[in-house]
């Protein structure tokens, strides 16, 4: 709108007289809201050179990676990790001279941080900013009777800190925690964060899915049949004693669940998920032939049904399973295929 209005009555028309039409302007407007007149000039304006103040420039965040097991997820944990960056001296509060009196405005580029160099090829003249060697761009040197000793005119030294980073029961991979103005330091800027990213590492028993946690199982087929019992070390190193329901017949990859026995929920740790099992059973190579006539007794009763029903004719041919022998040309892929 300030545009607007200038485009079409000029500079006359942001005073005050809004084209001539006897309005308030902007002044008056603002002064409504309670900005008064330094919303748009003097040093305390809320707008200088068309945009707002923003205070002071912050610096650059460091992310790191940070690996933690599936444990310290579970548990919580406190990992100390000392951290180097740089921070003001506090010898020469950052003017890089013992007086401060002696830092001077830069000679090579009048304090204003850049140089121009001016190159003439023939009949083109070019102009290319940079800058300023001298100064390192902060239009400021300091007398060399007067470099302060600490920092070596550097204004900042390097500094070590021990952090500690406190991981909560729940957190996943990938959350972020952060460290507010931990990162480098330097004068007239305000020190960036320190972030660390967790990184869950692979589990040798279990498996994340949000609050739940899965594993496999693997169980003879006596088990599956008659019912399993086994043993499961959690991750907190309490000992978990599985049962099946009596009568239960466990199938092939069926899942099973374990209420409660879960993750713990971030920042409500009592309240976990669930722990589903999924079964891998383990089939015997060969059964003895005198047993064969007890287990059909046993199977259920439309499996031998569907098996009496004998398929008869001449187009019929019996095959058998056996052992496949590799051999050939093909041998690698068939095995790879297997």
């Amino acid at each position: 709108n300030k545009k607007k209005i200038y485009d079409t009555y000029g500079e006359e028309g942001l005073k005050g007289g809004m084209g001539g039409g006897g309005g308030g302007g902007f002044g008056d407007i603002f002064s409504h809201f309670g900005f008064g007149d330094s919303f748009f000039g003097g040093e305390s304006s809320f707008f200088r050179g068309g945009r707002a103040d923003t205070g002071p420039k912050k610096g650059q965040d460091v992310v790191r990676g940070l690996q933690v097991t599936l444990e310290q997820l579970y548990n919580g944990d406190v990992k100390k990790i000392m951290v180097t960056r740089t921070r003001i001296c506090d010898s020469c509060k950052g003017t890089g001279a013992t007086k401060g009196d002696k830092v001077i405005t830069c000679s090579t580029c009048d304090g204003k941080g850049k140089k121009v160099i001016v190159q003439r090829m023939g009949p083109v003249i070019t102009q290319t900013v940079t800058t300023c060697p001298d100064c390192q761009g902060k239009g400021k040197t300091v007398d060399p009777k007067f470099i302060c000793k600490k920092c070596q005119g550097k204004q900042v030294v390097q500094d070590k800190k021990k952090l500690e980073v406190h991981i909560d029961k729940g957190m996943k991979h990938g959350q972020k925690i952060k460290f507010d103005n931990e990162a480098d330091e330097r004068p007239g800027m305000e020190a960036g964060d320190i972030i660390f990213v967790l990184q869950q590492q692979e589990h040798p028993v279990f498996e994340r899915d949000g609050d739940n946690l899965t594993m496999v199982k693997k169980i003879d087929l006596l088990s599956a049949l008659t019912g399993a019992e086994f043993k499961i070390k959690h991750l907190d190193g309490r000992i978990l004693l599985i049962k099946s329901k009596r009568g239960d017949v466990i199938k092939p990859g069926q899942l099973k669940q374990v209420d409660n026995e879960g993750m713990p929920q971030y920042r409500n740790p009592f309240i976990k998920g669930h722990l589903y099992i999924k079964f891998d059973i383990d089939f015997p190579s060969k059964i003895p032939p005198k047993y064969i006539s007890q287990l059909k007794q046993i199977l259920p009763q439309e499996i031998q049904q569907h098996k009496e029903k004998e398929i008869k004719g001449e187009d019929v041919y019996e095959c058998i399973l056996t052992e496949p022998v590799i051999t050939g040309d093909n041998k690698k892929d068939r095995k790879s295929t297997l």
